[in-house]
């Protein structure tokens, strides 16, 4: 159960409109219901990232904010290493080494710090 908790707290937090849907899900779903569910979520936010990593413009020596991917770097700011068509390296400082995110995981320090204060 240690990995269990563990694995837990890395979790983002759950909006109240998310909460409730988790809830009824996880109360009115079989076992096997809530891991296809779980699957298409996945396979839905993939794609959705996929389509507004296409229109995402990034280059390298950018420096961005990550705003999706693994939730231990969400919100930290770094520097575009390598660019590609959808996905892109970016440094941040403590991390031993770039992390790999699609482009739409990412915005330009600029715009996101404007996003925040809109």
């Amino acid at each position: 159960m240690k990995k269990v908790t563990k694995a837990a707290e890395k979790l983002g937090t759950l909006n109240d409109a998310a909460q409730l849907i988790f809830s009824d899900a996880t109360s009115n779903l079989a076992a096997s219901q809530v891991a296809i569910l779980a699957l298409h979520l996945q396979h839905f936010n993939r794609v959705k990232a996929t389509e507004r990593a296409l229109n995402q413009k990034i280059e390298a020596g950018q420096t961005v904010q990550i705003v999706g991917g693994d939730p231990r770097f969400i919100g930290k700011t770094g520097t575009v290493t390598k660019a590609q068509r959808i996905r892109c390296y970016v440094t941040v400082e403590g991390s031993s080494k770039p992390i790999y995110l699609f482009t739409s995981d990412v915005q330009p320090a600029t715009a996101a710090k404007q996003a925040a204060t809109a």
